[in-house]
C-alpha cells in the first residue's frame, strides 16, 4: 500500500517515513491505549488471561515447528527469525478490528505482547549470533546499495524504493597492509533504483605496499532496529603498489626517525639494538660478535641454529649441542664442501630417510621424492643420529639414540600416500584405520555411501568401506591447483575461501543421500563446517562425521605445521571453555580426552551440535596406535592427550 501511495504521488517519498512513523509511534500505541479502555469485568479478566495462555503457548508450538524444520531444510539464522517472527504489529489491528470487531483488539494486543517479549529474548540471541562468513556473504549480496569501488573511483548503485543515498554517512577508508592510513567522507546523492559515478575524495597512494580501499554507508540517525553509525552496506577493493624509491625513501626516513628513540641492550650471550621502526640482534659466543639475522621481529631460525652450532670446536659437536639447547624438534642437512651433514631431531620427530643409486646418494623428508628419479631406500636415520652423504656413501658420524618421539600426525594427515616411516606405509595405515573406525561404528548407522575428504581422508575411508560393506564414493572431487593444502593460507578468511572453491560436487552421489564422510582430523571446525553446509547445499540427507584422529586438545610445541597461534583456535578447546570457564586444570582436559568419560561424550555433542553433523565419533587413541603398528613408547600423542 505505502509503495503505491508513492508511486501514485499522492505522498513524497520522503513523507511516507513521517506517516511510517506516525503510524508505529502515535496511531498504534493509541490504538492499544483505547483498546484497553473497557469495564473489567471477570469475563473479560478470564479472557485476557486465556489469551495469554494462548499466546504463549502458540509460540512454544511455533517454536518447535520452525526449528524442526529449520534442520529438516537446513535454514540460516535470518530464515529463521522471519519465519517465527511475522509483522504482525501492523497488521494484527486493523484485521482483528475488521473480522472480529474493536472489541476484541484487547485480546490481540496480548498476543503483541508476548510476541515482542519473545522477539527481544529469543530473536535477538539468534540473529545476534558470531557471523560466519556464509552469513557475511550473505548479508553483502543483499544490501540495498552496492558500491563497486576502484583506485580512484567508485560506482554507486541504489537499489533501495524510496531511499535516496544521502540519507546515509559515506565513508572512505584506505588501509595499508591491513592498518587505515586515510579516512574521509564523501556526499552522495543517489535516487532510488539509479545509480551514479563518484571520484574518491582520497588519491591512490604511491608508497610500495597493499592497499585496501573501502567505501561504505552508515546510518544518520538511530532507528528502531539500529543504532546512528550502523553499517548499512559496503564496497572494497585492493590494489597494490611497487615502488622501489617510495620504499627506499621510507627506511630512511624510519631509521631517521628511530635514531632518537633507540635502546641497547645487553644480555649473557647477546646485544639487542631497538628502535621504533626496527630490531636487530648480534651475538658475542665465544668472545667473537656476528649479526644475526631477523625475520618478522624475531631472530631467524636459521641464523640461531648456526650460531649455536658455531660454539663448539667442530660440526658433529655443534650440532649435538643445538639440538640439546633448542626446545622442540629440530632435523637439519648442512651443506659443506665435501658433502651433507643429515641429522635427524633427538627423538625422532620428524623422519630423515636416505637414498641411494649406482653413482650417487640423497637425502629427504619423504622417500617418495626420489623413488622415480632412479633412487632406492637405503637408510631411515635413527633418532639424534648424524650421518655425512658424498658420492662415495653414507658415514655414520653419531649413533642413533634409542629413546623416539616420531610424530603419529604424520601417518594420519601429513605424510603422502607412498611414503613409509619407520617401516610403516602411510597409505596402510590409513586402511587399518578405517577399519577399527567402522568396527567401533557397526550396526550404529546405515549410511548409503562412505567417502572421505579429499585428499588424506579417502585412504581411511577406503578402509572403512572395506570393513563396514558400505560402498565407497567421491561426492564430491578436489580442484586445487595453487594450494595443495588448504591450512598454508596465514588468513583465516583465504584459508576458508580456498577450502570450499576446492570442491566440485558430483549431484548424483550427493542428493538424498545418506553420506558417513571420514576426514583426518578436526582442529578449528571451519572448513569441515564449510564442507557439511556443502553438502547439505547440494541435497544430501544427512552428513555423519568420523574424524580419523582423536579430538585434538593442545597445540603442538614441538613442529610448525600448522597455522594456529594458540589453542584456543582448536574447537575443542573453545567448546571446554564455554563448559569450564578459560582456565582448565590438566586433570579435567584428562577427563575431556578419555573416550569413556561424561565429559568426552558431551564435549563431541557440543560440536556436533555447533558444527551441524548428522552424528560425529572420533578414532579413539588406543586404536590409532594399534593402527600405526609399533610400540604406542615410540609415538608422541601429545596433541591428544597432553603427555610428553
Amino acid at each position: 500500500m505505502k509503495f503505491l501511495i508513492v508511486k501514485t504521488g499522492i505522498v513524497e517519498d520522503t513523507d511516507s517515513k513521517v506517516l511510517s512513523k506516525i503510524i508505529l509511534y502515535l496511531v498504534i500505541p493509541c490504538v492499544i491505549i483505547n483498546a484497553f479502555q473497557v469495564d473489567y469485568t471477570s469475563d473479560t479478566v478470564k479472557g485476557l488471561l486465556l489469551a495469554f495462555i494462548a499466546s504463549v503457548l502458540t509460540q512454544i508450538i511455533l517454536l518447535i515447528v520452525v526449528s524442526v524444520l529449520g534442520r529438516l531444510f537446513h535454514l540460516n539464522e535470518v530464515e529463521i527469525a522471519s519465519i517465527y517472527y511475522s509483522n504482525s504489529g501492523n497488521l494484527i489491528v486493523p484485521i482483528v478490528t475488521f473480522i472480529l470487531g474493536k472489541e476484541w483488539v484487547l485480546y490481540g494486543c496480548v498476543f503483541m505482547s508476548v510476541q515482542l517479549i519473545f522477539i527481544w529474548t529469543h530473536c535477538k540471541k539468534i540473529i545476534s549470533r558470531d557471523a560466519s562468513p556464509k552469513m557475511q556473504e550473505v548479508k553483502f549480496n543483499y544490501q540495498n546499495i552496492t558500491a563497486e569501488v576502484q583506485e580512484e573511483s567508485v560506482l554507486v548503485k541504489n537499489k533501495n524504493l524510496f531511499v535516496n543515498t544521502d540519507c546515509y554517512d559515506c565513508k572512505v577508508i584506505v588501509a595499508r597492509d591491513g592498518k587505515v592510513i586515510r579516512t574521509a567522507k564523501m556526499d552522495t546523492a543517489v535516487e532510488p533504483l539509479s545509480e551514479k559515478s563518484y571520484e574518491l575524495p582520497l588519491k591512490k597512494e604511491s608508497r610500495s605496499g597493499e592497499y585496501t580501499v573501502t567505501v561504505s554507508f552508515h546510518l544518520k540517525e538511530d532507528t528502531v532496529w539500529a543504532k546512528a553509525g550502523h553499517e548499512v552496506a559496503f564496497g572494497q577493493y585492493v590494489y597494490t603498489v611497487d615502488n622501489l624509491e617510495g620504499a627506499d625513501e621510507e627506511k630512511h626516513q624510519a631509521i631517521a626517525g628511530a635514531s632518537d628513540q633507540m635502546q641497547v641492550i645487553h644480555s649473557v650471550h647477546n646485544i639487542g639494538v631497538r628502535g621504533e621502526h626496527f630490531e636487530v640482534m648480534f651475538s658475542t659466543l665465544n668472545g667473537c660478535t656476528h649479526f644475526l639475522e631477523m625475520s618478522g621481529g624475531s631472530v631467524n631460525p636459521t641464523e640461531m641454529v648456526a650460531a649455536l652450532i658455531n660454539q663448539k670446536d667442530n660440526m658433529i659437536e655443534g650440532i649435538r649441542y643445538a639440538q640439546e639447547v633448542i626446545e622442540g624438534s629440530m632435523t637439519m642437512m648442512l651443506l659443506t664442501p665435501k658433502g651433507i651433514l643429515a641429522a635427524r631431531d633427538r627423538l625422532g620427530r620428524t623422519p630423515l630417510i636416505v637414498g641411494k643409486k649406482e653413482d650417487a646418494c640423497c637425502v629427504s623428508f619423504e622417500s617418495f621424492a626420489y623413488l622415480n628419479l632412479g633412487y632406492e631406500d637405503l637408510k631411515e636415520l635413527g633418532p639424534g643420529e648424524i650421518v655425512a652423504v658424498t658420492p662415495d656413501g653414507v658415514e655414520t658420524l653419531q649413533k642413533p639414540g634409542e629413546e623416539m618421539r616420531i610424530c603419529s600426525f604424520l601417518w594420519v594427515y601429513y605424510g603422502y600416500p607412498t611414503s613409509t616411516y619407520e617401516g610403516v606405509n602411510v597409505e596402510e595405515m590409513r586402511y587399518h584405520c578405517g577399519d577399527m573406525l567402522a568396527q567401533r561404528d557397526r550396526g550404529e548407522v546405515n549410511p548409503d555411501i562412505v567417502a572421505g575428504v579429499p585428499d588424506s581422508g579417502i585412504a581411511h575411508a577406503i578402509g572403512y568401506a572395506n570393513q563396514s560393506g558400505v560402498p565407497f564414493a567421491r561426492p564430491f572431487i578436489k580442484y586445487t591447483p595453487t594450494w595443495p593444502r588448504s591450512f598454508m593460507p596465514t588468513q583465516q578468511s583465504q584459508r576458508n575461501l580456498i577450502a570450499r572453491m576446492k570442491l566440485i560436487p558430483v549431484h548424483k552421489l550427493i542428493k538424498d543421500k545418506s553420506l558417513l564422510m571420514i576426514d583426518d582430523s578436526i582442529v578449528r571446525g571451519t572448513q569441515l563446517r564449510e564442507t557439511t553446509e556443502f553438502l547439505y547445499g547440494n541435497g544430501a540427507k544427512e552428513v555423519h562425521i568420523r574424524p580419523a584422529c582423536p579430538p585434538l586438545l593442545y597445540g603442538c610445541k614441538y613442529l610448525n605445521f600448522s597455522r594456529s597461534k594458540s589453542e584456543m583456535d582448536l574447537i575443542t578447546r573453545r567448546v571446554i571453555a564455554k563448559r569450564e570457564g578459560e582456565n582448565v586444570s590438566d586433570k579435567i582436559l584428562a577427563d575431556y580426552a578419555d573416550p569413556n568419560s561424561t565429559n568426552y561424550k558431551e564435549m563431541l555433542e557440543d560440536i556436533r551440535k555447533e558444527l551441524n553433523f548428522t552424528s560425529l565419533k572420533f578414532h579413539r587413541l588406543d586404536d590409532l596406535k594399534a593402527s600405526i603398528g609399533i610400540s604406542p613408547c615410540k609415538l608422541c600423542t601429545y596433541c591428544w592427550d597432553g603427555k610428553e
